[in-house]
């Protein structure tokens, strides 16, 4: 049985996945304290199951890219499990996550926040998602000619980015538009044990610098006003 936790995004989400199945999942909707509900989500799922660390085989948890807080939080919580239970952790990105609610040719988005978007590219079935682009950060006017009309995109990608796909005909799958961690756990099923980790190996994929040190590099350029 693995143990998933998803931050990445505004949401947060622990499930607990077996044999293609998730066992019990809870989530708090478009939240910015990560650091508060996630164990109670994690206590959740696991008395719903009535499941201990003991009984878990890993730890599934979503490296991004998306939120950088949110990220620090999933990751050092799936390493702190990983260490207590001396077991592995397996990384899943959020853009693998969220291309599980569709099927083919689809695109997959996370709001980057800054004015830009995580985008990548997908085909294959719903659970054995085949990237046919590499994650990449974008504004949100290019995701026109990144995404043709015959592509299903998944997520939302941000308001402005929705607006832009939706003014040019651009189709949504009716799936979450945050990536969830029923999908993470059931993705991490389907990797070979060679991809899983030791816990002191597990890193977020943020794409970009925080907006700390962009600020600061910003703030403390001589050419700046």
């Amino acid at each position: 049985m693995i143990l998933a936790l998803e931050t990445a995004t505004t949401a947060a989400s622990a499930a607990l996945v077996a044999n293609g199945v998730i066992v019990a999942e809870a989530a708090v909707a478009q939240t910015r304290r990560h650091t508060e509900v996630l164990m109670g989500l994690i206590d959740e799922v696991l008395d719903a199951a009535h499941v201990q660390l003991s009984d878990l085989s890993a730890i599934a948890c979503d490296i991004g890219p998306g939120l950088f807080t949110g990220l620090r939080v999933g990751v050092a919580m799936a390493q702190g499990f990983g260490v207590a239970g001396q077991l592995s952790v397996i990384p899943v990105t959020s853009l693998f996550a969220l291309a599980t609610v569709a099927v083919g040719p689809r695109a997959a988005l996370v709001d980057a926040r800054r004015g830009e978007v995580f985008v990548q590219l997908f085909d294959g079935e719903a659970l054995e998602p085949v990237p046919t682009t590499g994650p990449l950060v974008v504004a949100p006017e290019r995701l026109v000619e990144i995404i043709s009309p015959s592509m299903v995109i998944c997520g939302d990608g941000g308001t402005v980015a929705q607006e832009i796909l939706t003014g040019a005909g651009r189709t949504f799958a009716s799936g979450s538009p945050t990536a969830h961690a029923g999908a993470v756990g059931l993705l991490a099923e389907q990797l070979p044990t060679s991809s899983w980790l030791p816990p002191s190996q597990l890193r977020p994929l943020y794409l970009r610098d925080a907006d700390a040190k962009v600020n600061f590099i910003v703030r403390n350029d001589p050419s700046t006003p």
